[in-house]
């Protein structure tokens, strides 16, 4: 079952959401997407992962 959580961050706290995400991990969520202040989870095997945050360029995507 996939759960849908609301949480904001302020943009220079990266370390600490990076940190709630882990915490999500260790309790058996792994994250499946991240959209602004949403992150949706499902069920995975505690500690299965773990999550690190990576800021990218506006256009990153364009970038070689």
């Amino acid at each position: 079952m996939n759960e849908e959580i609301r949480k904001k961050y302020r943009i220079w706290d990266f370390d600490e959401e990076e940190k709630w995400v882990n915490q999500m991990a260790q309790k058996g969520q792994g994250l499946t997407k991240a959209e602004g202040s949403t992150y949706w989870f499902s069920p995975e095997e505690p500690g299965a992962y773990r999550y690190r945050l990576l800021f990218l360029k506006k256009n990153a995507s364009s970038d070689r």
